[in-house]
């Protein structure tokens, strides 16, 4: 998904590059997690029950994996929020970032439940994401500066190191197992899935979906762009257990949890570990050279991405505005009516169609329940001082941070950046 997600912006596309994101990440974290679940019957025999068996593990690994995500997400966000010496230095703030996410990683990992290891990335992942919606907004501004590009920049370099590894490791496999039919095949199968799994649970969900979100031309994308096969794949079948050979001709098992005869012989398992590599770096160069040309052709920019753009940027100034007025006038207002309650039930600009109906999936019951919940109890319990209208002001303010300069639009673009900053200073200095 990173070719994709690469091609594809969300500036222009926000809907396209949500869909082909999303459905990245939730790829990775339940294959992994499937992966581990089955990994751990290796050692049994097929039965009729073991699909619900696997089922099972699968629901127990995935709550398990994501809760220690999620506990080491929240309990970052807390620390943050009521230790103020944490937000002393950004690069103190940065490291603590990631030393709650490296924690996250090898506790869930260390925890093993009838031989199943629960999966560190997923909970990685998780604390991730709930530290990006929560404890974000708990650094100083200087430690949110600091931490978004020293991250980025940290998962540059692991990207890259990663794809160096899986070149040398190509390189290596030349004298090794191979098997071109079972290549062919796992490729043949990896096209031939992917088709099903994408158009068959899209058309089954919209039995029950009354509105229709994505058109044929972006699944026929979504479904192109999702068969790269990633470093993902490669890192979990390094995993598979095998034998191995010690200087007196003693067998034994790379996994000393696993018994001899359950392991895989060593040229099986180069075999499957060839056979993997060979399919990132093909699917990758085959799949991913062309995708530009697939998106340009198949989703280009419409009028319906320019509208959603005009409704996202609609909102933000109305947020904006109304932080300033809200801001301004908050003392007197609450001296004057001490015991008004505020208008909670306001709804973003953004989410809303010409005819004021909220679009697509954001009209469902979850989703507006999740997000009031979300924004009256979650976000004020782990966000320091929390204000919704402040908030999207120092989203748009690192979003300037980032903005690469053109030499032919350079003033505009300080011009911008400078007025970003003069608006999130003059509502911030009223709070």
């Amino acid at each position: 998904m990173v070719a994709a997600v690469s091609i594809v912006s969300y500036e222009q596309q926000p809907k396209l590059f949500s869909c082909v994101f999303g459905e990245g990440v939730f790829n990775d974290i339940i294959s992994i997690i499937l992966f581990n679940t089955v990994k751990s019957l290796i050692i049994t025999s097929f039965t009729a029950a073991t699909p619900f068996i696997i089922l099972g593990e699968f629901v127990m690994l995935a709550v398990i994996s994501l809760g220690v995500g999620l506990v080491f997400g929240f309990a970052t966000s807390f620390a943050f929020k009521h230790l103020s010496f944490l937000r002393v230095n950004p690069i103190t703030e940065t490291f603590i970032l990631f030393a709650f996410s490296i924690v996250s990683y090898f506790v869930s990992n260390s925890i093993v439940i009838n031989g199943t290891e629960m999966s560190g990335i997923s909970s990685l992942l998780t604390c991730g994401i709930v530290q990006s919606h929560y404890t974000y907004y708990n650094l100083s501004p200087q430690g949110k500066t600091a931490s978004l590009f020293i991250i980025s920049f940290m998962g540059i370099t692991a990207e890259a190191a990663v794809y160096s590894y899986v070149g040398i490791a190509l390189l290596n496999a030349i004298p090794q197992w191979w098997s071109f039919g079972f290549i062919g095949a796992q490729f043949i199968m990896i096209v031939l899935g992917r088709i099903f799994a994408v158009f068959f649970i899209f058309y089954a969900f919209r039995l029950c979906c009354k509105t229709r979100t994505i058109n044929f031309y972006e699944l026929v994308f979504i479904t192109y762009a999702g068969m790269i096969r990633g470093a993902i794949a490669f890192a979990l079948v390094l995993t598979l257990p095998y034998i191995t050979t010690a200087a007196d001709g003693t067998e034994s098992c790379s996994s000393p949890s696993i018994p001899v005869d359950s392991c895989f012989p060593y040229e099986t398992y180069q075999m499957l570990v060839n056979t993997t590599l060979i399919l990132v770096v093909l699917t990758t160069f085959l799949f991913g050279t062309f995708m530009a040309i697939v998106q340009k052709f198949l989703v280009p920019p419409s009028e319906e991405d320019e509208a959603e753009v005009a409704r996202d940027t609609r909102a933000k100034s109305i947020a904006e505005d109304v932080a300033k007025t809200r801001r301004a006038a908050s003392v007197y207002e609450e001296m004057q009516h001490p015991n008004e309650e505020e208008d909670h039930d306001e709804v973003d600009p953004g989410l809303l169609d010409s005819e004021g109906n909220r679009i697509g999936w954001t009209g469902s019951g979850f989703y507006i329940w999740f997000g009031n919940f979300d924004e009256r109890t979650l976000r004020p319990m782990f966000i320091r001082n929390y204000d919704p209208e402040l908030i999207i002001l120092e989203d748009e303010y690192q979003e300037v941070l980032k903005m690469k300069f053109n030499e032919a639009e350079e003033l505009a673009d300080i011009a911008e950046r400078v007025d970003v900053i003069k608006r999130t200073t003059s509502v911030a200095n009223v709070l």
